[in-house]
């Protein structure tokens, strides 16, 4: 079980990596890297730190997950526009 106090939340994390995302598009997850570096350099920085770390796995995740949803997306236009072409 984890505790909040020891911790971010699921949804601060993904707020984080939301707004990382929309302020930065592709470079949001060298941002949080970057990020959860500064961070360690602040006195107390613990939550911060893991903060960050979890939201560019977050990126990290979302990125992937969208590079696959376009893979697929072209390859079935690709099949789609085949079937379509004019015989020469």
């Amino acid at each position: 079980m984890r505790f909040r106090l020891f911790g971010p939340s699921r949804q601060e994390v993904d707020a984080i990596a939301r707004d990382l995302i929309v302020r930065h598009g592709l470079e949001a997850y060298d941002e949080a890297i970057r990020l959860s570096e500064v961070v360690q350099l602040l006195p107390r920085s613990l939550r911060q730190r893991k903060l960050y770390e979890l939201a560019a796995a977050r990126i990290e995740q979302s990125f992937e997950i969208a590079r696959r949803g376009s893979k697929e997306r072209s390859e079935g236009r690709l099949g789609a526009d085949a079937s379509f072409r004019r015989p020469s």
